[in-house]
């Protein structure tokens, strides 16, 4: 394990803060689920506040996945087009959708706060949780992803050409491989002294 790897970040996990959210709700889901099933099928029981909890869930999980594409340049575009173009003007059609994104967001925030303001002290029909808190996830994931937006076109305006709009791979093989091939250089070097 290298020092950065050992090194504990507060800054990483804020810069992330959405993928381990998601993360931690999907596996919360993954266990709840099979329960519900496990229940279902065997015992014959079904549990409706798994149902109620795993949709609020699932709701978020979504969100929170908007937010993590963004900061990963994870989505998806038809990116034949801006290839081909110069750089300058793959920064400006980048910098554009960037912009067209978050002026969607923003458009989209009013239509959830009235929603939330129309719901006021309603609560869910099961676990009588209040649906404006519930329904308040979803306004706090789209400002963070318009955070995350606005970050991009930072990005986006001091990236160098080759970098332009690059995405890092959710699993980056070719550093695994290097990974593997110092240790085991190390091992070797170690073993031939």
């Amino acid at each position: 394990m290298t020092e950065q790897q050992k090194k504990f970040s507060w800054y990483k996990i804020v810069d992330n803060i959405e993928i381990y959210i998601g993360t931690a709700i999907f596996l919360i889901l993954l266990v709840l689920l099979t329960v519900q099933v496990a229940f279902r099928y065997i015992f014959g029981i079904s549990f409706s506040w798994i149902e109620e909890i795993s949709t609020i869930l699932m709701m978020s999980m979504v969100y929170c996945g908007v937010a993590g594409a963004v900061r990963g340049r994870k989505f998806l575009r038809i990116e034949i087009l801006v290839d081909k173009m110069p750089f300058k003007i793959k920064r400006i059609l980048l910098i554009f959708d960037n912009l067209m994104q978050a002026a969607w967001i923003v458009f989209m925030l009013g239509p959830f706060f009235n929603v939330m303001k129309s719901i006021g002290g309603g609560r869910t029909s099961i676990l009588r949780l209040p649906k404006f808190y519930i329904y308040a996830v979803i306004p706090v994931l789209l400002i963070l992803t318009l955070i995350r937006t606005a970050q991009e076109i930072n990005i986006l305006m001091h990236e160098h050409e080759t970098q332009l709009g690059k995405s890092k791979p959710a699993i980056d093989l070719d550093a695994i491989v290097r990974e593997r091939d110092e240790a085991l250089a190390a091992k070797n070097g170690g073993a031939s002294q």
